[in-house]
Order: structure tokens, then C-alpha cells, then sequence
């Protein structure tokens, strides 16, 4: 019973502000009806992780210049099972939004689970873009979501066999060729060390997640402050 509460309980600090457990969370979640060892011992040691990181804070450094979204998305194809997908959007070089979710459906390629995890990408960008506005924040258009992948990139120019996915998922590849074509969105390639949703999306040795964390607790001063 402790087990099941201690999850909910990290379920709140992941979707809260600890982006960097999201992952983690999401992935013993899966066991989450039925609690293996190996998951206990898990939020154990994650337990062990927030306590080594209790300072962990969000800092929001003042700028005066425009206000500026970055937008990352990635995915994890599991062969065997269902992929990964992660989101995060930066306002001001700030973590502002992020998700770590499996995809509800088995995809049958890497390409299927990036083309989900790009419209996954551009439905969250979007509504943080609607809210931006409603707050008076000037924001601009078309949305530019970073990928590390040739396959959503190509599919959102449009330049990949539709035989390659043809009957694998369903409106997506049309509503994202919807918002390409009215100009809300693009995507532009990065490499996979550069893309800061990769944390949301695979586990890591912990030399490399220390690293990508503090690129992204980093990434304020480095891209927006100068």
C-alpha cells in the first residue's frame, strides 16, 4: 500500500516541477496495478535521488528582452513494446511544460512512434501558446518543434514514402500536414544531444542525465541571457 501512495505522491512532484523524475515516474508506472520487487525497489532508490536533490529549484532568471519559446520533442521506439514519448517547452530558456508518457498503442516502426510523439509536440505547444496570448505574451508563428529525427522531420515536409506508415496510424499524419501547410508549425533538426526531451524519454548512465540536466538548468543562461 505504501508503494501505490508513494507513486501518486511522485506523480504530483513529477507534473509539478521535478522534470527531471518525469521519466522515471512514467516508466514504474506501468507496474502501477501490480507493484513487482524490482519496482518497489525502484521508487526506493528514486526516493534516494530526491533526497540527494532536495536544492533542486526551477530558477527564473529576469530578461528584458521578448519573450522566447523553445519546443523539443522526442520518442523511444521499443521493438517489443510501446514507445516513449517527451515533450518540453522552455519559456525564456525556463522549463515551463514537459510530459513523459507511454503511447497508447504498440507502434510497428521508429518513424510511427516520432510521427506520435511530433503530434503530441505540436498539440502541447499549441495550447501553451493559447494561454501565452490570453496573458498578453507575444508569441509568434509558425511553431518551430526541434527534432532529432529524419523521420518526423521528412513527414512534416512531406518529402517520405506514404507506403512507410500507410496503415499505421490513423488523422495524424493529415492533421499535422494541416498545421504545416496554414504555417503553425515546422520542425527543424538538432542532433540527439542537443534535444533536451530526450531526458523524457529513455533511461541514462548518470554521468549523461547529470549532463543533459544541467544543459537544460543551463540553458536560460547559455540561449537567452548570453
Amino acid at each position: 500500500a505504501w508503494c501505490k501512495t508513494a507513486l501518486g505522491q511522485l506523480h504530483y512532484y513529477a507534473r509539478g516541477n521535478r522534470w527531471d523524475i518525469a521519466y522515471t515516474v512514467s516508466a514504474i508506472s506501468q507496474y502501477g496495478s501490480s507493484l513487482t520487487v524490482g519496482a518497489k525497489l525502484a521508487i526506493e532508490y528514486l526516493a534516494g535521488y530526491l533526497v540527494g536533490t532536495v536544492n533542486f529549484k526551477i530558477t527564473v532568471l529576469r530578461s528584458n528582452s521578448p519573450d522566447v519559446f523553445h519546443f523539443f520533442t522526442d520518442s523511444n521506439h521499443y521493438g517489443g513494446g510501446r514507445s516513449q514519448t517527451g515533450v518540453m517547452i522552455l519559456l525564456n530558456g525556463t522549463p515551463l511544460h514537459w510530459r513523459s508518457n507511454r503511447q497508447p498503442l504498440t507502434a510497428d516502426s521508429p518513424a510511427v512512434s516520432e510521427i506520435y510523439a511530433l503530434k503530441e509536440g505540436v498539440k502541447d505547444s499549441k495550447l501553451v501558446q493559447w494561454v501565452a496570448e490570453e496573458m498578453g505574451i507575444r508569441t509568434a508563428y509558425p511553431l518551430v518543434l526541434q527534432v532529432d529525427n529524419a523521420q518526423a522531420r521528412s513527414f512534416q515536409g512531406d518529402t517520405c514514402p506514404n507506403s512507410k506508415i500507410r496503415g499505421s496510424i490513423d488523422m495524424r499524419e493529415a492533421w499535422v500536414k494541416e498545421m504545416r501547410e496554414q504555417g503553425v508549425v515546422k520542425t527543424e533538426w538538432i542532433s540527439g544531444e542537443e534535444n533536451l526531451a530526450d531526458i523524457l524519454t529513455k533511461s541514462m548512465k548518470g554521468t549523461k542525465f547529470a549532463s543533459l540536466r544541467k544543459r537544460i538548468e543551463d540553458f536560460q543562461e547559455a540561449n537567452i541571457l548570453g
